[in-house]
């Protein structure tokens, strides 16, 4: 199954209205949810799998913080971690220092998916939901300023990216010797065959970002489009197990 996850714009409007109705007791109507997609303060994305609206989040954010208004998952399309991709696409899209949630006390499936994120749970709102009426675990998790150091010494495997010695990932670190460097390149759009590089290790936490030629056996550059991939590498660090799948397509 191919699952694709875009930032929600009005075009999807209606598509996120089908998934709301499926979902919950009392869905959000299309006017508000246009209303809630135009604000310039609310991040909403969608998945789309083989081409059919599957799930979708949305976010306010406000001084690096997030709050997390919806995660909803279609019953068809359940159990395929759809969920966690969403999450996973929206932290990599904003820089945060912290987000908070509202979760049924009884939805474990949810409870159990934030827990493995890094939330916690902060405390307990009675009688918070209803149709039926049910109690809200308040959950937040705090992003962790991880300190990277830039160094050069990762350019050794640079020559062995590009003449494809080097093509499965992840490998073996040159400065702390443990299988934990991922690799990305960054194609920019309409400027030939530029790109931005980033090689980091997620144990060590050294990196080097370059710019340079995209290796001619890189040939799925536009197959997932992850723009804050080229933030820094905590950000990074979040789609490190997609990245290196994605590399094994080729």
């Amino acid at each position: 199954m191919n699952i694709k996850i875009i930032k929600a714009t009005k075009e999807n409007i209606t598509d996120i209205a089908l998934i709301e109705r499926v979902c919950f007791s009392i869905p959000w109507t299309e006017q508000s949810i246009a209303d809630s997609v135009g604000s310039d303060n609310t991040y909403f994305n969608i998945a789309y799998a083989d081409g059919k609206p599957a799930g979708y989040m949305s976010m306010q954010v406000c001084c690096g913080e997030g709050d997390i208004m919806r995660v909803a998952v279609s019953p068809d399309f359940r159990r395929l971690g759809i969920g966690r991709a969403l999450l996973e696409e929206c932290f990599s899209a904003n820089k945060l220092d912290a987000v908070f949630l509202d979760v049924r006390e009884n939805n474990m499936p949810a409870i159990k998916l934030y827990d493995s994120f890094g939330f916690e749970k902060i405390g307990l709102r009675k009688n918070y939901y209803s149709n039926p009426t049910e109690n809200a675990v308040m959950m937040k998790k705090k992003f962790s300023k991880i300190a990277w150091s830039d160094n050069n010494k990762l350019f050794d495997l640079y020559d062995g990216i590009i003449g494809r010695d080097l093509k499965k990932f992840p490998c073996i670190c040159p400065l702390c010797n443990r299988e934990s460097v991922h690799f990305y390149f960054h194609r920019f759009k309409n400027i030939d065959n530029k790109s931005g590089l980033w090689i980091w290790c997620s144990e060590c936490k050294s990196y080097i970002h370059s710019f340079g030629q995209v290796p001619d056996w890189w040939n799925n550059c536009n197959e997932i489009e992850f723009s804050s991939l080229t933030s820094e590498p905590n950000y990074l660090e979040i789609n490190k197990s997609v990245v290196d799948k994605w590399i094994e397509k080729l």
